[in-house]
């Protein structure tokens, strides 16, 4: 079977080709999308709060903008435990579909640091042949 080169194809009649709907396809592309509402929607990740698991344990979120009004289940592309509740996690939406979440992953607290003190040791000087025991008590007076 010989098929014709680019060169060698008959030019598109502008009346036989769909102009109207690659005019559409183009103008979405560019558009942002908007919810029911007029919202726009994000195209990028946000925060959430995750709020608890559902029987099933499937992770419940609640975000700004929800457009539910309550939690909304999320599908998570990492492991989601009972520990994790309370915290925040970052979401994307499948399709800008603000009703289908789904959790990259849950944003880390480092763990508390437990209070050091330093202890300071008392240090013996000698400046000119004099000895300052215990930290050098009297030493800056008798030097300036």
């Amino acid at each position: 079977m010989n098929t014709p080169s680019v060169s060698e194809a008959p030019p598109l009649n502008r009346e036989e080709f769909d102009t109207d709907g690659l005019e559409r396809l183009l103008s979405r592309a560019t558009r942002p999308e908007t919810h029911e509402g007029g919202m726009r929607l994000p195209t990028f990740p946000i925060v959430a709060k995750l709020v608890s698991l559902n029987p099933s344990g499937l992770a419940m979120i609640d975000f700004a903008g929800n457009p539910n009004g309550e939690p909304l289940p999320a599908r998570s592309t990492c492991a989601i435990t009972s520990e994790h509740v309370g915290s925040d996690a970052v979401v994307v939406f499948e399709n800008n579909d603000r009703l289908k979440p789904i959790i990259l992953g849950v944003l880390q607290t480092p763990p508390a640091q437990p209070e050091t003190k330093t202890e300071t040791q008392p240090v013996d000087v000698v400046v000119d042949g004099e000895h300052y025991p215990n930290g050098a008590k009297g030493v800056g007076a008798s030097l300036w």
